[in-house]
């Protein structure tokens, strides 16, 4: 399997689909405000991220996809924090390593929809000890309680996975 091997064909469906996520994500920020931690706002936006990374492994099945989603996301979100460029690329490589460690790419619709449900759970986490270690306050203080990472996680994994199994079952309904 070829990775980073983009066609314009490729290229053009990124690019809609991250701008696709920035704006549902723009049109969530009203809701992400009554989060009590800014780490808590990837579960408002899990189910947008799974998707479009749903959408983009079935469509480009190439091991990488994940990452330049999240590098072009990072990009966008550093206006509102640097820190969110490291949090979403990194994000993305972690869930290419995932896929190809435990599923060898985004060949089968289990590796897809798993690999798109990590990769919202995996910025969380992420999220957390960026905020503790620039920001600390309340986000240094929630690292030494383990479930108020965990639950949120596990959550965030859970509402990515069910975007993804939608998204597929909607992909695959239409032909696409």
């Amino acid at each position: 399997m070829k990775s980073m091997d983009f066609q314009l064909r490729d290229l053009l469906l990124i690019a809609l689909t991250v701008s696709s996520i920035f704006v549902l994500g723009y049109i969530l920020i009203p809701v992400m405000q009554f989060m009590p931690l800014p780490a808590y706002k990837a579960i408002v936006v899990s189910p947008i991220y799974a998707g479009g990374l749903t959408m983009l492994a079935k469509k480009i099945p190439k091991i990488g996809i994940a990452s330049v989603l999240g590098l072009l996301i990072g990009v966008l979100l550093s206006s509102f924090f640097i820190g969110m460029l490291f949090i979403a690329f990194f994000g993305g490589v972690l869930t290419d390593l995932f896929s190809l460690v435990f599923f060898r790419g985004y060949k089968k619709r289990l590796g897809i929809q798993l690999s798109a449900a990590f990769f919202p759970a995996v910025q969380l986490p992420l999220t957390f000890y960026m905020a503790a270690y620039t920001i600390g306050g309340v986000s240094g203080e929630a690292l030494r309680q383990p479930l108020l990472v965990v639950l949120p996680t596990a959550l965030t994994f859970c509402l990515g996975y069910l975007a993804s199994l939608g998204t597929y079952r909607l992909l695959e309904r239409r032909n696409l």
